[in-house]
């Protein structure tokens, strides 16, 4: 199993500060797994598996007050790394 995820967001909003805050942030990730499936029934299959994930994301924000430098602004990186492992039931309708 592979599974990628990407999003971006972007807002401009003035909530009650006598400047607007623009803000920004990305994020972007990638799974791989491997899933192990056993028959139950003709219906009903238990699958479990163990996967690696890794996730990147950057947040930008910056008051647009012109008497501020253009240095004063919050940056932050992160990326997050997890080994879930999945447990679960697939029913045929």
């Amino acid at each position: 199993m592979v599974a990628l995820s990407a999003s971006a967001t972007s807002n401009k909003r003035n909530s009650g500060a006598a400047f607007p805050l623009r803000t920004q942030n990305y994020s972007g990730g990638l799974e791989i797994g491997i899933e192990r499936r056993r028959v139950i029934t003709k219906k009903l299959t238990f699958f479990h598996g163990p996967s690696i994930r890794a996730i990147y994301s950057y947040n930008f924000s910056k008051s647009l007050n012109p008497a501020t430098s253009s240095y004063e602004r919050t940056i932050s990186d992160n990326i997050n790394v997890a080994i879930p492992y999945a447990l679960g039931l697939l029913c045929q309708v």
